[in-house]
């Protein structure tokens, strides 16, 4: 019975998850609040703790963070 779930999904606590974001650009910024920058990237894990986790297949993602992204060039027509 043991290895019944050996090969499944396994959930945690979690106080601390970070995105693993790749190629991300920006997109300008937004009307609300205004400031805030708004980007895009490739999501293709998360940092729970200090284990990542893969996200497969990656995905496209949209996101607004607390403080700007340093050397995120803004995409074109943005």
């Amino acid at each position: 019975m043991a290895d019944l779930n050996r090969d499944s999904v396994v959930c945690v606590v979690a106080t601390d998850i970070d995105y693993m974001i790749v190629r991300p650009r920006s997109l300008g910024e937004g009307h609300q609040p205004p400031g805030l920058a708004r980007y895009a990237g490739t999501l293709v894990g998360v940092l729970v703790g200090d284990n990542p986790r893969p996200v497969d297949p990656p995905i496209e993602m949209f996101f607004v963070p607390d403080t700007p992204l340093p050397g995120v060039a803004p995409e074109q027509g943005a």
